[in-house]
């Protein structure tokens, strides 16, 4: 067994990652933010705390053809497994943590939020006219792109179907979300996307998620599936 940071090989003690590499226990190598890879000394280091490995970075999304490539293909997923109605001019915007940090009004830096969908109502269902924008992290490989962005366009459709849903199932409503994204794409980096979704230990997110697909399997619809968590 060899270290892929050092090239020598390992005879004490050592790490692994999700990806099943390893390296030599003193190098404490940072974790790609996107992919939970280990990091390579030359990989990009970013002054927020987030470590970006070369794979990830090849496919970030940072150009306005990009978003649009990402947000076409997302939304056709979602449509396709039920999420009907969803707006299409929605404007998308990619912004660092600490902008984000300004735009949920927290004190400091959080690296787990890396989405937000800003929605302003007005008028009563059915006649209600609601207005949306996304915000989501800058250097993002596209498949996580597409995750967070399910997710957040999730929380608009909840909010154009009128639904009253409690704060767990709606987040966990919104991973389903991503889910669908991951599981059409079938790649090394979406298997490790899901694990992080079924391994998520919070009581919101985490939870909430596994509640809903628990749900979802046994509903066989998003229609049905919102039919029977509406006001719970």
């Amino acid at each position: 067994m060899r270290c892929i940071i050092c090239n020598d090989t390992i005879s004490g003690s050592y790490q692994t990652d999700p990806w099943g590499q390893t390296i030599c226990d003193h190098h404490n190598a940072p974790l790609c933010y996107a992919c939970g890879r280990f990091t390579m000394p030359s990989d990009l280091s970013l002054s927020d705390g987030r470590h970006i490995c070369s794979s990830c970075l090849s496919t970030t999304v940072c150009l306005p053809e990009h978003i649009r490539w990402v947000d076409k293909k997302t939304r056709a997923i979602l449509a396709s497994n039920g999420f009907d109605s969803l707006p299409s001019n929605v404007p998308i915007k990619i912004v660092s943590p600490e902008e984000m940090s300004v735009l949920t009004g927290k004190p400091c830096v959080d690296l787990h939020n890396r989405g937000l969908n800003t929605i302003s109502t007005s008028g009563i269902y059915p006649f209600k006219k609601t207005t949306s924008s996304i915000y989501i992290f800058n250097m993002l490989p596209k498949l996580q792109f597409a995750g967070v962005l399910a997710h957040e366009l999730i929380h608009l459709w909840v909010d154009i179907k009128n639904l009253k849903l409690s704060l767990n199932l709606e987040e966990g409503l919104c991973n389903l979300g991503s889910w669908l994204v991951y599981t059409s794409a079938n790649t090394p980096l979406s298997k490790i996307l899901i694990q992080n979704l079924y391994d998520n230990p919070d009581p919101v997110y985490g939870d909430g998620f596994r509640s809903i697909l628990s749900l979802y399997h046994k509903k066989k619809s998003i229609k049905d599936l919102a039919a029977f968590i509406n006001n719970k």
